[in-house]
């Protein structure tokens, strides 16, 4: 299924990673290290440029599902996704998110979800850990501390 991509050129700059479509849009994707766990971060990705009238195409897909390919080659990284409620577009991010684990992950790569919901909130946690990780077990429970802190602080 790797072989399916078909990512665009990309070059890292200060531990991001940049990409520019045909069309003129310009894309950036990266890792911020969490404190809650040794290797273990979010990723995040934006288009800097939204003046630039540009449709997103599937080789932007693909480059970022490219990206995390790389990112997921340590199996001992780990990433914690938090999809966002403050536009309401929570459950986009998840599918998304989801879509490309299951169509590019092995099989040892698990995906482990949380939801919450506040009187004002919806939490939508992913965390994404190979089976073999010998701290699986303890990022879980930090995935669950994490949530619970979140809801509890509502």
């Amino acid at each position: 299924m790797l072989s399916s991509l078909r990512p665009y050129d990309y070059w890292v700059e200060d531990g991001q990673y940049h990409f520019k479509t045909p069309s003129g849009a310009t894309y950036v994707a990266y890792f911020l290290k969490l404190p809650f766990a040794d290797n273990l971060y979010t990723f995040n990705f934006d288009r800097l440029d939204p003046g630039v009238d540009g449709m997103v195409d599937a080789y932007v897909s693909d480059t970022i599902c490219a990206i995390l390919v790389k990112f997921f080659q340590n199996h001992l990284d780990s990433m914690l996704i938090t999809c966002d409620s403050s536009d309401g577009r929570e459950m986009v991010r998840k599918r998304l998110f989801e879509s490309w684990y299951l169509s590019y992950a092995p099989p040892e790569l698990i995906k482990i979800d949380r939801c919450g919901r506040t009187e004002d909130y919806n939490l939508v946690l992913l965390l994404f850990v190979w089976n073999d990780n010998p701290d699986k077990e303890r990022l879980i429970a930090v995935l669950d501390e994490y949530c619970s802190d979140l809801l509890s602080s509502e």
